[in-house]
């Protein structure tokens, strides 16, 4: 198959990111809501969430970098039937005989693909972005600032697309889960892997220089490249903190909905979506705010989200 235009290739990128976090969505709200409700405990669906997102988190480097060096043409599409079957299994469980140990295990591997899935699917856009400005017959200087500004552009672009998943897909799950059943939220999840499997079938994550080297020293390559940029190093450890501080509230969300405010499972979505109604706004500013400086808009956003959880705590309850 010949490859796509650069500008239809970026929209086929977008699309898949959104379609998958939509689906995504559908998976965390049912499986924060059968954990809670099969164990009262906001530490379990603390462990859901560590699964899914910390530990695998640690494993994502490399399966990356494997995929990246590898010729096969649909191993991003691989991925995405992985995550499929795996959400397909979870279905089972929690609609037949319920496992907390079985569950942690399923969605620790279906989170290590998400994010490997998640991180092709955001290096692709980039990558499709700087090619769109590499014909162009200006200097050296000048197109490298072009491209900066297109990399940007394609990241505004996959962020308003979660955004707009962030406050529908859990408000939608939300509904779902107590009309239809978790399992049904969760097949819905299934449908959105393999639609995204289907869309990225023709896209190949592959870096040319990948063959020569094994995924170690790409590995290695890489840690040796954050130690000698000062400014990317700082950035990483200040995201890493203040993405382990910002996670706080996922635990205790559905307890929160649930008991304090008893809202319940709609309530729970609904209260998730808030949240995405506030990432639209800020994606909607960082989308129209490429020329400003990045420091700015990562401090002027991290401090809107301290401020946000303090009135979140101040708030009366039920």
């Amino acid at each position: 198959m010949p490859p796509l235009p650069r500008s239809r290739r970026l929209r086929q990128i977008v699309f898949a990111y959104t379609i998958n976090r939509f689906g995504t969505w559908f998976g965390y709200v049912a499986l924060s809501i059968v954990v809670f409700d099969q164990t009262h405990s906001a530490l379990a669906v603390a462990a859901l969430l560590v699964g899914g997102q910390v530990l695998s988190a640690f494993l994502v480097p490399a399966l990356v970098a494997r995929i990246e060096a590898s010729s096969a043409p649909s191993s991003l599409s691989g991925l995405y039937l992985f995550e499929a079957l795996v959400t397909g299994a979870l279905a089972v469980v929690v609609s037949s005989h319920f496992s907390l140990a079985l569950v942690l295990a399923l969605v620790a591997l279906d989170g290590t693909a998400a994010l490997a899935a998640s991180a092709l699917l955001r290096a692709a856009a980039a990558h499709c972005a700087r090619e769109s400005v590499a014909t162009l017959e200006t200097s050296e200087l000048e197109r490298e600032k072009a491209a900066l500004e297109a990399e940007r552009t394609a990241n505004a672009a996959m962020n308003v697309g979660f955004a707009i998943t962030f406050t529908l897909g859990p408000a939608l799950a939300g509904l779902t889960v107590p009309a239809f059943g978790a399992a049904t939220a969760l097949i819905i999840d299934v449908v959105s892997f393999l639609a995204c499997g289907a869309i990225v079938l023709n896209l190949r994550p592959h870096v040319d220089d990948a063959e020569t080297t094994s995924v170690q020293e790409r590995l290695r390559a890489a840690l040796r490249h954050i130690g000698q940029a000062p400014a990317l190093r700082r950035l990483l450890v200040t995201q890493t903190v203040a993405l382990t501080f910002f996670t706080f509230s996922g635990p205790v969300e559905v307890a929160y909905a649930k008991l304090s405010l008893h809202a319940g499972d709609s309530g729970y979505g609904a209260l998730v979506g808030t949240w995405g109604l506030g990432v639209t706004i800020g994606s909607i500013v960082f989308a129209r705010s490429l020329r400003r400086s990045l420091r700015l808009l990562l401090s002027a956003a991290t401090l809107a989200v301290g401020l946000s959880y303090i009135g979140w705590a101040l708030a009366p309850g039920s």
